[in-house]
């Protein structure tokens, strides 16, 4: 009859928990072969993979910015806090104990469950008392708790490094750009020194009758455009000064960087980059610890609405009176379970499975938009025409690409109609028919007379 008893009060208190709504996600997680990403094994880079440039300068660099950057000790933070979190929801699925203990001046009450002579006196009262719950976890709810805490400390631990390998990276594309920037000031150097020895020997040859004043003023034009791309070349090279000093949280003292000496074989790339790279980025990875969070999360919700059952033990004691408190006919104890089933509470529960549902469909598209983003900028990079005077030798830091930025005469200008015949001047040194140097040209009004090469440039 008990037995009958008891299954019929459960069953009555199945019957008025408060159910599940059919809540169902909005969005879905997009195949990673739909994004051409696969399975294949890629190349594993190093954890310090700036030191395969083999410059001390850069690691001591990257040190320095590792160490002072506040947005890296941010998400340091985060992923100590994460982590912390990680250990508490563990450490509430475990056997929990404590002990309390009072002691209470109180009159009793003279028609409650204490007779007289205590009844209607007041007396000291005291319980010293140890606890003792577990709970069952029947259906799985800690456990999803605990996956939604190792997600989320396993997406804030991936956020930081990938706030770590943005600011390595950014230190070191700073400091290669420094090491061009170098070598451009080489390149407009030796153009100013090219264009002093031309501007030397054009003066002589004009003083020796050999040359006309306008050959002159032309060499010295070139000279000054050339001092002016030296001017440029520098300033850029310190304004990179500059930002790798912000880089690093450092200000005037950073400025004497001294130049660097890159090991050219690094920065030589591999023969094969799959696309499944974009699988491996941290950025990634962590919206992808951040789906696995929400998941739990919703799982979690959702088994609210099932009941809690918990195992109980106590032991201690309790005497009216201070000297009875440590005797052992005070002794008490006692052990049971205790249930909580929600039945009614005003939609609460239905709005935290709503909410967790979605932040399941924010990060499912999260996830979908960052993936979707960086495989379009690399395959909008992949085929991006290259410009003019950009080639790889430049972007590498070549002396190719470096020296064509500063020709300042590489171009030439549209030949404007002219009569049939030539016009010759002069001593029949040049003619009006061939091309002429585009900078002398539109920036003096100077007319070149005087050819270097085979190939129709002018100087």
């Amino acid at each position: 009859m008990n037995k009958i008893f008891c299954v019929a009060l459960v069953s009555a208190l199945l019957a008025g928990c408060v159910s599940a709504p059919p809540t169902q996600p909005q969005q879905s997680k997009i195949a990673s072969s739909s994004l051409g990403l696969g399975a294949e094994t890629t190349l594993q880079i190093g954890e310090a993979w700036w030191k395969a440039f083999g410059d001390p300068g850069l690691d001591a660099l990257i040190a320095q910015a590792i160490a002072g950057n506040p947005d890296l000790g941010a998400a340091m933070a985060r992923v100590r806090a994460a982590q912390s979190v990680l250990a508490s929801t563990t450490a509430s699925t475990l056997p929990q104990a404590s002990f309390d203990g009072n002691v209470v001046r109180e009159r009793l009450s003279q028609d409650y469950i204490i007779p007289p002579p205590y009844g209607g006196t007041t007396r000291w009262v005291g319980t010293l008392q140890a606890n003792l719950t577990y709970s069952l976890d029947l259906f799985g709810k800690e456990s999803d708790q605990i996956d939604r805490a190792r997600a989320t400390a396993q997406a804030a631990a991936l956020d930081e490094e990938s706030a770590r390998l943005l600011l390595a990276g950014s230190v070191t594309q700073s400091y290669i750009a420094l090491s061009r920037a170098w070598a451009l000031c080489d390149v407009a150097e030796e153009a100013v020194r090219q264009r002093e020895g031309v501007q030397k020997l054009t003066a002589g040859r004009v003083r020796a009758g050999l040359d006309t004043p306008a050959s002159q003023k032309q060499a010295e034009a070139l000279l000054a455009v050339a001092r002016e791309d030296l001017i440029r070349a520098q300033a850029v090279r310190d304004i990179t000064v500059h930002g790798i000093a912000a880089l690093t949280g450092r200000g005037a003292d950073a400025y004497a960087i001294a130049r660097p000496k890159l090991n050219a074989a690094a920065l030589a790339l591999p023969g094969n980059l799959p696309v499944d790279l974009l699988a491996r980025r941290a950025d990634i990875a962590a919206a992808q610890a951040s789906i696995d969070a929400a998941v739990s999360g919703r799982e979690f919700a959702r088994k609210a609405f099932y009941p809690d059952v918990n195992l109980l033990a106590l032991a201690g004691t309790a005497a009216i009176g201070l000297g009875p408190l440590v005797s052992s006919e005070a002794f008490q104890y006692g052990g049971g379970a205790a249930i909580h089933l929600p039945i009614f509470d005003a939609g609460k529960i239905r709005a935290d499975y709503a909410g967790a549902t979605a932040a399941l469909d924010e990060a499912v598209a999260k996830l979908r938009q960052s993936r979707s983003r960086r495989r379009q900028g690399c395959v909008g990079q992949h085929h991006q025409p290259p410009r003019r005077g950009s080639g790889r030798g430049r972007a590498a830091g070549g002396s190719e690409g470096v020296s064509r930025q500063f020709r300042p005469c590489d171009r030439t200008l549209p030949q404007r109609s002219q009569p049939a015949a030539k016009r010759t001047r002069r001593g029949g040194r040049a003619d009006r028919s061939a091309p002429r140097r585009c900078n002398a040209r539109r920036r003096y009004g100077i007319r070149p007379c005087r050819p270097v090469d085979g190939v129709g440039r002018w100087i």
